[in-house]
């Protein structure tokens, strides 16, 4: 298990984990408190969406797009 997610070399800062981090938070935020979230998730899509091409995989492409149009839409619903 350590091999396999890499826990036994130093830790490198990914992109995806400050998406992890907001996704996590806004979870949390949701279920916690009555906070609208919308914006932090919309923000969490936007990196997503830009950091997933260099995975160079089309179904992280399909998922993030989808999230961010997703989100998108909800931010504008909000005004």
């Amino acid at each position: 298990m350590k091999k396999y997610f890499e826990l036994n070399k130093p830790y490198q800062f990914d992109p995806t984990d400050l998406t992890a981090i907001i996704f996590t938070l806004c979870s949390v935020l949701g279920i916690a408190t009555s906070i609208n979230i919308t914006p932090l998730f919309l923000l969490g899509s936007i990196i997503g969406f830009a950091t997933c091409f260099k995975a160079r995989r089309i179904n992280l492409i399909a998922l993030n797009g989808s999230l961010l149009i997703l989100n998108l839409v909800n931010f504008i619903k909000m005004f």
